[in-house]
């Protein structure tokens, strides 16, 4: 009896051992495959960050900080309605084990209303790149309401400005939500066509097989851009291609800007989805960042 006692105590011990730090469980699970990935053939590092530091290097990084609101030109949110207050504080964003973490945190109160801190991060005149092959290992969050990103401006981007005549290719986000959200990977370019004399986008979604979401693990998020196409790809499975070559579509042009690198954990949106969180949308909520590397052919 008393060594069925003591065996009992060991696995309770364990058992709370390992649910007590979610954070540091995610963050050390990516070190074995993180130094094993592979380009592809004939791609060459260029540039990477392995948030190998103690912190955020901010001479590659810089924060984006507040509610991104410019009221007399009716921009709210950072123009999608956004509730979470983007800050540098290390309480939403922080090194663990080499890993970046955003950590979306709810301070209490109406859920529809801006009720969150969270994180978001850029490379504006510190890094940017045209063409190659820009990827991310990331593991996401789950939960209605949530939309973590990873993309790119062009450098003459200004905000509040000249949205989308500097371009923009969304690397990867993902609508939170449930079936068909959770799971689901968004790809997308928005440009300014000059010769409709209309904004536009062009995108593609990748639903990965039932009953996977994309929280369940790192995955890396990627595009292949040249003069000639940009190839969206999860996990080096190619789900969508958008041709850009200047002759046939001039009026793409922007998307051969020299453009610059974000990545945010943004909480809420009048488009839905994401739409805003519920009941069923547990905070606080992590978004993990192994790496961001580019790479030349």
């Amino acid at each position: 009896m008393k060594n069925t006692l003591k065996i009992l105590s060991i696995l309770i011990f364990i058992f709370f051992l390992s649910c007590s730090d979610y954070t540091s469980s995610n963050t050390s699970s990516s070190s074995s495959s993180s130094s094993s990935y592979n380009p592809g053939i004939g791609w060459t590092l260029q540039w990477s960050d392995e948030f190998d530091g103690p912190t955020l290097n901010t001479a590659t990084w810089s924060y984006d900080i507040g509610y991104g609101d410019i009221p007399a030109k009716d921009i709210w949110g950072w123009g999608l309605g956004h509730l979470s207050c983007f800050t540098n504080s290390s309480e939403n964003s922080y090194i663990e084990n080499g890993i970046l973490v955003f950590k979306a945190i709810y301070t209490g109160g109406i859920l529809t209303n801006r009720n969150y801190t969270s994180a978001r991060i850029n490379t504006k005149g510190k890094v940017s790149f045209k063409y190659g092959k820009i990827a991310a290992r990331m593991k996401m969050p789950y939960g209605k309401g949530l939309q973590p990103a990873f993309w790119m401006f062009g450098t003459n981007h200004i905000y509040g400005e000249n949205w989308p005549e500097c371009g923009e290719i969304d690397i990867m986000e993902m609508m939170g939500g449930g079936e068909d959200q959770d799971d689901t990977v968004v790809g997308t370019a928005h440009f300014s066509n000059d010769i409709w004399q209309s904004f536009q986008y062009i995108t593609e979604t990748y639903e990965i097989p039932d009953p996977d979401i994309l929280a369940d693990d790192y995955r890396v998020y990627a595009i292949e851009w040249d003069s000639n196409n940009i190839v969206w790809k999860l996990d080096g499975v190619p789900y969508h291609t958008l041709p850009i070559d200047i002759g046939t579509y001039p009026e793409r042009s922007e998307l051969h800007n020299e453009m610059f690198l974000l990545l945010n954990l943004a909480i809420g949106s009048w488009y839905d989805p994401p739409g805003y969180p519920d009941t069923n949308t547990i905070f606080p909520l992590y978004m993990y960042i192994d790496w961001v590397r580019v790479y030349t052919n």
